[in-house]
């Protein structure tokens, strides 16, 4: 219910209606789809393989991808997979 709350707060807060004008701005032009896994694939574009993939991130790349995602709101685990995905 806290994250509820706080992202609610968030999706109304100026900053972020401003930063989503900017976004949706930047990015009018980009007709591209993303691969992003979710719980409902498409039959027909499925090719994506279950699975887990196990990686070491050092200590000093774990501190620093922390300092980076700190001011974004975005969990650890969507950061990563956003930067997998690219």
């Amino acid at each position: 219910m806290r994250f509820t709350n706080e992202e609610n707060l968030l999706l109304s807060s100026s900053g972020f209606v401003k930063q989503r004008e900017y976004w949706l701005n930047k990015l009018s032009g980009y007709t591209d789809r993303t691969e992003i896994p979710s719980t409902r694939l498409k039959e027909t574009r499925s090719t994506l393989e279950k699975g887990k993939v196990d990686i070491d991130i050092p200590p000093a790349v774990s501190q620093e991808l922390i300092k980076l995602g700190k001011g974004s709101n975005l969990s650890i685990y969507i950061f990563l997979l956003s930067v997998l995905k690219t």
